[in-house]
């Protein structure tokens, strides 16, 4: 698969690819919109590529960051074929005609090849779900008529090469005959020197010499098999086969038997999959005998009903329900990957490991959406920072999908409270205002976390985990009596349990007869001090 030229447009697309389906949909005609209007020849700031796709400036300053507008239409055409397989729309809710490379290669009487490499000069088309429901790779009447309004000689040269008069047809067939008898020249040798004999281009000769054999299958050119296939044209097959080319045209175009040409796909397939680092929470329960049925068949009527809501929140239930079956799903997926490197290559169980890696995706989005308000909250507390909005958003959403990864369901937290936690502790480490003052930082983080104490439901938390000694001990171990008073008092510590009974600040102030800002100043100290003697789970549940 072609991949993303410049560095800083591949860093952008990576954050935009777990964007909300609307949101995705909206990026997509952007994409579109800007390739229709990008030159060549010309330069482009990347604050104003970021801005036309995502609605946003970049979160930091890159004012001397240009594209060459070449890489940012190739890119562009990678960017918008990614997010139409995930988002494709239907074919027949689109307002013009559209062609499949079949019909459009007819219509322009030239090959499917001469057409993908027009994409590649700038034709723009992408992904559709035509009838029966099979995504293939479309090209709207606009995308076509602007193409050749802005490439008459290429598609005026390319329309005319099967334009061969009878005499000159039977003269390549003959040249081509004398040239084939050389056994030692494999298929494309042939083709190529026929090409340089006559005068014309590789794509016709190869086109004609087909034709030939189809029409006279007693008699071909080609007696001995193409050899070993080379690893360009492997992957070359793979991707023709994802974006729609059957396997009766790759099985003609690269003379390969059916066969062989599912083997060098899975092959492809195999590679692409074994580079993914498949990582999961394991727990005992995926190795039981109705672990299927108990995990996903519970969770199904949940993912539907997600799956058709927006704007909805997990309760501590249907989040189980959730990280349980996103991290049964990658367990699935990597066991399959174990079973299949032990036997025979097959289809079939890489379609297995797909679409329970495809399936896994969808899970995460939804957890995702759920948490987004998670995000906006904690980026709202660190604008004091300097940092733009849209910049503690776009960092905030990288965050939350790691912590996703990483959190441990099985453990009885909730995700809010490690989520929280996970997002400000980034904040801290990777917003430069904050990152070049360690000192403010940690106070901000510790203000933020102490502010965010009345927000979460403490009927939720569970008894803390004992670490080796109990946070009661650890407690009275590293505070003064007053900073034991203050963080047992407002965070309604009682022994090792968090209770409901907790004071405000202002209450704790005027027993102790201190201001409200003097109680908030000990009990960041109390809990910087505490942050480094407890254990991330017991620190986590205390503050939350």
């Amino acid at each position: 698969m072609a991949k993303i030229k410049s560095e800083i447009l591949n860093q952008l697309f990576s954050e935009l690819r777990f964007a909300p389906g609307t949101q995705q949909q909206k990026q997509l005609a952007n994409a579109r919109d800007l390739a229709l209007i990008a030159e060549k020849e010309k330069q482009y700031p990347f604050e104003f590529i970021c801005f036309r796709l995502t609605g946003y400036r970049p979160r930091e300053d890159l004012s001397g960051k240009f594209i060459e507008g070449a890489d940012l239409i190739h890119d562009l055409q990678i960017i918008i074929n990614k997010i139409s397989r995930k988002v494709a729309p239907v074919a027949a809710d689109h307002p013009e005609k559209l062609y499949t490379i079949e019909e459009l290669a007819r219509q322009m009487n030239v090959s499917t090849k001469t057409i993908r490499r027009w994409r590649q000069k700038g034709l723009m088309g992408w992904m559709f779900i035509f009838d029966g429901g099979k995504k293939m790779l479309g090209f709207p009447q606009s995308s076509v008529d602007e193409f050749m309004e802005n490439n008459p000689e290429i598609t005026d040269r390319a329309s005319k090469f099967t334009q061969l008069s009878d005499d000159e047809k039977k003269l390549i067939l003959e040249v081509a005959e004398k040239i084939a008898k050389n056994e030692t020249l494999s298929r494309y040798q042939v083709i190529l020197r026929t090409a340089e004999k006559t005068g014309r281009a590789v794509e016709t000769i190869r086109c004609l010499l087909i034709d030939f054999e189809k029409g006279n299958p007693q008699k071909t050119f080609f007696n001995k098999a193409a050899g070993v296939i080379r690893p360009h044209d492997a992957k070359t097959i793979h991707r023709l086969y994802t974006e729609g080319t059957s396997v009766k045209e790759l099985m003609a175009r690269y003379n390969r038997s059916r066969s062989s040409i599912h083997r060098i796909i899975n092959q492809r397939r195999l590679k692409n999959l074994s580079r993914m680092k498949i990582e999961f929470i394991d727990s005992g329960e995926f190795s039981g005998d109705d672990a299927y049925e108990n995990i996903i068949g519970q969770s199904d009527e949940l993912v539907v009903k997600l799956s058709a809501s927006s704007g909805f929140l997990l309760n501590r239930q249907q989040e189980v329900l959730l990280f349980r079956r996103y991290n049964y799903l990658k367990f699935l997926a990597w066991t399959g990957l174990e079973k299949i490197a032990s036997t025979r290559l097959s289809g079939k169980l890489l379609s297995e490991v797909e679409r329970f890696l495809e399936t896994a995706d969808v899970v995460k989005k939804l957890i995702i959406e759920a948490n987004m308000g998670l995000v906006v909250s904690v980026a709202k507390k660190h604008l004091q920072t300097g940092a733009s909005m849209p910049d503690l958003v776009s960092e905030g959403n990288m965050s939350l999908m790691r912590a996703v990864e990483k959190f441990d369901y099985s453990r009885g937290y909730r995700f809010s409270t490690y989520g929280t936690l996970a997002i400000a502790k980034d904040y801290a480490r990777n917003i430069p205002a904050e990152a070049h003052r360690a000192d403010r930082a940690a106070s901000m983080d510790m203000t933020n976390i102490s502010q965010d104490v009345r927000s979460i439901d403490l009927a939720d938390i569970i008894e803390i985990e004992s670490a080796g000694r109990s946070l009661d001990q650890v407690i009275k171990d590293n505070l003064t009596e007053r900073e034991q008073y203050i963080i047992r008092n407002h965070f309604g510590l009682e022994g090792n349990r968090i209770i409901k009974k907790a004071k405000t600040l202002e209450e704790i102030g005027r027993t102790l007869n201190l201001s409200r800002e003097r109680v908030r100043q000990i009990e960041l100290i109390a809990l910087q001090q505490l942050r480094h003697c407890l254990s991330p789970e017991q620190f986590d549940l205390l503050t939350k």
